[in-house]
């Protein structure tokens, strides 16, 4: 249900309070997620949650799991039960939040093959992406090239601004560069990012803003639309609005899910590339979703990328999802005149098998690779 009454709070607002939340002591607000959690979940019965699919990140910049607020069932329990499930993050702290990159960022580009792409110079030029997550921080440096616009759903304004941190680590992911370097950090460094917001700075948003992006993304003849988000259920709505967009051509990717379970939505889709997590040994995350709608996997473990203010160590299929999002990106710089199957078609031929001979539910077709593909 909407809320009756609705503040809408000016752009350059948003932004200093976006920036004065990570300085918030972390502990506190996970106790007071947690109290809340116990409190108002049992009102709310099936309600379908969109939660983010990210991992976790400790002061001193290891990853641990996400901590799960579960007061009724265990988180496979809940999900099989198809209830309603929180993910409480502590991954956008200040203390992960560094000014600096960490040594050697741009190893996930060599596991996929992006490296070489890019020695070829196919980087994903003018490929338009819909990034649709918590906005973007179309000002930090090493995104600002790629950033083409977008549109805030939460609070309905063009200024896509990103007051979580989430949607910049993707961003940076699949296009940034370290001071102007392309192969320094994101897998596509020439792509054309349109933000879209559909996700407040608490990390939750609705189905029906997921929707509108959706539309928005068709709307602006985008060739790739990223969803690193998770939904418990399925929803006829935006399943719709997905088989539209990819009847019309748009390849949709999305995070598998940190659930070490069944895949979520939208990735459960078969119209969506459904994408694992790996370690930088080719192993699944243990968190990695897994289910027979897995079609590859991509690094996801201990992955540095932007946020607002600088870069961040993260884990999860999110990030997973972004770099077979930078992949596709160069499949079709590579290959022009191919058409949204045919490079789908790529990505799998070119992933490298893992696990079982074969797609398997753990690692679909394989780890993205496009290395022999461009």
């Amino acid at each position: 249900m909407e809320p009756i009454i609705r503040f809408v709070v000016p752009s350059a607002i948003r932004h200093a309070i976006g920036r004065l939340s990570s300085t918030i002591n972390r502990l506190e607000a996970i106790a007071a997620l947690m109290l809340v959690t116990m409190l108002v979940a049992p009102c709310l019965g099936s309600l379908g949650a969109l939660i983010m699919s990210q991992g976790t990140t400790t002061p001193s910049g290891m990853t641990t799991n996400s901590l799960i607020a579960t007061p009724l069932l265990s988180m496979s329990g809940r999900l099989a039960a198809g209830q309603l499930e929180f993910e409480v993050t502590v991954a956008d702290g200040e203390a992960d939040w560094n000014a600096a990159p960490p040594q050697d960022p741009s190893w996930p580009l060599h596991q996929i093959g992006a490296d070489i792409a890019i020695s070829k110079n196919v980087t994903g030029q003018s490929v338009r992406i819909a990034v649709i997550d918590t906005g973007m921080d179309y000002n930090h440096p090493d995104l600002r090239h790629a950033y083409r616009g977008g549109y805030d759903f939460v609070n309905n304004d063009s200024d896509p601004y990103d007051d979580h941190g989430h949607g910049t680590f993707v961003a940076g992911v699949i296009a940034g560069t370290i001071d102007g370097r392309k192969g320094s950090l994101g897998a596509a460094p020439d792509i054309e990012i349109y933000a879209v917001k559909v996700i407040g700075a608490d990390g939750r948003g609705s189905i029906r803003n997921i929707v509108s992006g959706v539309q928005w993304a068709i709307d602006h003849d985008v060739q790739i639309i990223c969803m690193s988000l998770s939904i418990i259920r399925d929803d006829p709505a935006l399943r719709g609005k997905l088989d539209e967009a990819y009847g019309r051509g748009i390849l949709l990717v999305a995070a598998a899910g940190n659930t070490g379970g069944r895949v979520t939505y939208p990735a459960r889709y078969s119209t969506v590339i459904a994408v694992g997590s790996v370690d930088r040994d080719d192993q699944a995350a243990k968190n990695s979703a897994a289910g027979p709608e897995v079609e590859v996997v991509a690094p996801g473990v201990n992955i540095c990328s932007t946020v607002p203010g600088g870069y961040a160590v993260r884990s999860g299929t999110s990030y997973a999802a972004g770099y077979a999002t930078g992949a596709l990106a160069l499949l079709i710089s590579a290959h022009p005149g191919l058409d949204g199957e045919g490079v789908r078609g790529l990505l799998r031929e070119g992933a490298l098998d893992l696990g079982a001979p074969g797609r398997d539910s753990q690692y679909g077709y394989g780890l993205v690779n496009v290395a022999e593909k461009v």
